[in-house]
């Protein structure tokens, strides 16, 4: 560098010519790599270790793998002990069935509770938003005549708490008609139906865990919660000696219809449709929230436009999030913040001027209103004159006249319509008088 005389690099010569030695680095894109174990580990909704190693027998997986949203959306306390009731012998023997809410954040889905049922035998959960608490009694209707449809059985029993829309006249008509005997736990005993808290606990660490990664609002709260039902329906679990909830239930079908994604990510959906532009962009920027339960496509949703679109023809950044991290906050700000004071030397300082005794005669300063033109006035009387004179004779000669006060600028008032002095003169009058 001609500039700073620094050697910026070397070479060597050959064939009279100079070859300047610099690395080459190898692009990561010629290639085609495989998904690491930390990259299942964010697209199935943070798996434990020994679920992602039962799936993945192939991929090493390190015990000692750290993952700080899962230490965020996941960290608890100690657990309520096991119980020794037993278990169902085949599905829809038995369900538990429990409301959480309200709901204190405004999202997407405008939903204040979610209903959430669990089979005793196959650990399959269903999760249904709801706006009031009363929906549950339709709810549970429409979802027991499904089962009779799509697997030709009945729910045999119901275990719930004791709130009030579970023991509603309509509901108990219904279980009498089906032969459904419901179960009710003991007031403010929730231990009684620990398989619905249970999975209380497990849908809100994974919803938690998958916002907190990308940096999501509780504006999409209930697509988490839907996500992380059907995430956990997909993973082995320790109560059924790790066999996955939805194999039991549908062991003809694959495991996932469409290949998982990071949720939160950044993705590009296909535009499709008649009016499509030729010359506009192909493709709209959106946020990936979750998968349809009726479609093999994936819920992406539009921010600028507030709208959710369903597509198969979606392309995925999953290192991307769509919401970039917060900024830092006002607790990690130093409270105080020194500032540089510049050094004044008192030799730098002029001296002050020496009070005079005059110094301290001066009037203060008055701030008035300036004077307006003032009309035309008749000629006052000498003794008028000579009394003004007076008075500003004792005053100091530096001062204006817009530094005197308002009544004396204004001048003597006068209340009468025809005073004296415009008809008698007193000039001839001697000074004795």
């Amino acid at each position: 560098d001609l500039q700073t005389g620094k050697m910026i690099g070397g070479g060597h010569e050959q064939e009279r010519l100079y070859f300047l030695s610099v690395p080459v680095d190898v692009v990561a894109s010629s290639f085609m790599s495989k998904p690491s174990s930390l990259q299942w580990h964010l697209r199935l909704g943070h798996p434990s270790v020994s679920k992602l190693h039962r799936i993945f027998p192939d991929i090493p997986v390190s015990e000692s793998f750290l993952c700080d949203a899962c230490q965020l959306g996941k960290h608890t306390r100690s657990s309520f002990p096991s119980s020794q009731s037993p278990s169902s012998q085949s599905p829809f023997d038995l369900l538990h069935v429990d409301v959480w809410g309200p709901n204190r954040f405004s999202c997407r889905s405008r939903f204040w509770y979610y209903l959430v049922l669990v089979d005793d035998f196959t650990r399959v959960s269903w999760v249904f938003l709801l706006r009031d608490r009363s929906e549950v009694i339709y709810i549970l209707q429409k979802f027991v005549n499904e089962i009779k449809t799509q697997f030709g059985v009945i729910v045999k029993n119901i275990r719930t708490d004791n709130a009030l829309e579970f023991k509603s006249s309509i509901l108990l008509q219904f279980y009498a008609n089906h032969g459904i005997r419901p179960q009710y736990t003991c007031p403010h005993t929730s231990q009684q139906n620990g398989v619905a808290e249970r999975k209380h606990r497990q849908l809100l660490n994974v919803a938690r865990t998958l916002m907190l990664h990308t940096h999501m609002s509780a504006y999409f709260c209930g697509d988490a919660i839907l996500t992380a039902c059907y995430l956990t329906n997909k993973l082995p679990s320790s109560v059924i000696q790790e066999r996955i909830p939805i194999q039991i239930l549908y062991p003809d079908r694959p495991l996932f219809h469409i290949p998982p994604k990071v949720f939160g990510c950044t993705c590009f959906a296909h535009i499709l449709g008649p009016n499509k532009n030729k010359l506009a962009a192909q493709a709209v920027k959106c946020v990936f929230i979750g998968y349809s339960t009726n479609q093999k496509g994936y819920r992406c949703f539009d921010h600028h436009t507030k709208k959710e679109i369903v597509s198969a023809d979606v392309t995925f950044f999953e290192s991307r999030p769509y919401f970039s991290a917060p900024s830092t906050t006002v607790s990690e700000l130093p409270m105080s913040v020194p500032l540089p004071i510049p050094p004044i030397s008192l030799e730098s300082i002029p001296p002050s001027p020496p009070l005079s005794g005059d110094h301290f005669l001066d009037p203060p300063i008055v701030y008035t209103r300036r004077q307006g033109p003032s009309p035309n006035r008749p000629p006052t009387s000498s003794h008028e004159v000579s009394s003004n004179d007076k008075t500003d004779s004792g005053r100091n000669d530096d001062y204006s006249a817009d530094d005197l006060p308002i009544a004396i600028r204004k001048g003597q008032r006068q209340c009468t319509r025809h005073p004296i002095s415009n008809s008698v003169s007193m000039d001839h009058l001697s000074t004795s008088l």
